[in-house]
């Protein structure tokens, strides 16, 4: 689930998407094993400005309008949006429990939906298993420090930038004094001690 707005969630999305595609194959192999591939984007965040929740994005030809093979798919799903689709959509009840896992929205609907029951017991499961609670903390946590890591090498990179800067700066600047003399034609001398 992406929680954050990226300025480049679509091109990172397509990356992702054509990744997978590529690395389906190996050297020597046909292209007749490709399988489509479907990415799907959870985004906690209204990425579109209008209420529709879920969107699909499929080749299609530009005249026509007619789909090219279904070989790719990316889709977007807005959980913020969930408050305007139909509460008997099953796309609401995963939107429901991908942002509220034990929502009292989602009794009886996990009866109904087996696939929502299946993946509220998994939940459950890794809940209640201290190991498991374990593994995800470490995961937030490498993510975070990641994160963290990131901004530090960014900030980092800015001040030796600047320094950097500073110095070619400083360069330029004798050069142009140097050459401004060449032009009064002053004779520059310099003494070595």
């Amino acid at each position: 689930m992406q929680k954050k707005n990226s300025d480049h969630i679509y091109k990172r999305s397509l990356f992702y998407l054509a990744k997978i595609y590529y690395s389906q194959l190996t050297k020597g192999q046909e292209y007749k094993k490709l399988c489509p591939v479907i990415v799907i984007n959870i985004l906690d965040f209204n990425l579109f400005n209008d209420n529709r929740c879920n969107r699909n994005f499929v080749l299609k030809d530009e005249k026509t309008n007619e789909e090219y093979l279904r070989m790719i798919e990316m889709y977007f799903v807005e959980l913020n949006k969930r408050k305007y689709m139909d509460q008997n959509d099953e796309l609401w009840a995963w939107t429901e429990f991908l942002k509220a896992p034990n929502s009292s929205n989602l009794i009886g609907i996990e009866n109904e939906v087996e696939s929502i029951a299946n993946a509220k017991e998994i939940f459950d499961k890794a809940n209640a298993d201290p190991i498991q609670k374990e593994k995800i903390r470490l995961l937030d946590k490498t993510q975070m420090d990641n994160l963290s890591a990131i901004a530090n090498a960014k900030d980092e990179g800015l001040k030796q930038g600047k320094q950097e800067g500073i110095v070619e700066g400083e360069h330029k600047k004798a050069i142009e004094t140097a050459r401004n003399f060449l032009k009064m034609e002053l004779r520059i001398v310099i003494a070595l001690c």
